[in-house]
């Protein structure tokens, strides 16, 4: 198991630090995931679920591109 929270503060994306020019605003971001694994004779095998963005909080990183919101994935991994 595996919980990350990040926090990014208020940021400027312009070249000036005038508070008035395209402040992004602050966020928390907060990914999990969970995983298990088994192994036999003659092969390992691994299953893992994660949730990006588990709050579903909306941000960007740059002026007018936000970022995904909540994703899943799924990776199976099978070693022989």
């Amino acid at each position: 198991m595996n919980w990350l929270t990040s926090y990014l503060g208020e940021r400027q994306t312009a070249t000036t630090n005038e508070t008035d020019v395209f402040a992004e605003p602050a966020y928390w971001l907060t990914n999990f995931s969970l995983g298990t694994g088994w192994e036999g004779e003659h092969v390992k095998w691994a299953v893992r679920g994660k949730i990006d963005n588990l709050f579903n909080a909306g941000y960007s990183n740059l002026k007018d591109r936000p970022m995904p919101m909540r994703n899943y994935s799924i990776l199976l991994k099978i070693e022989f």
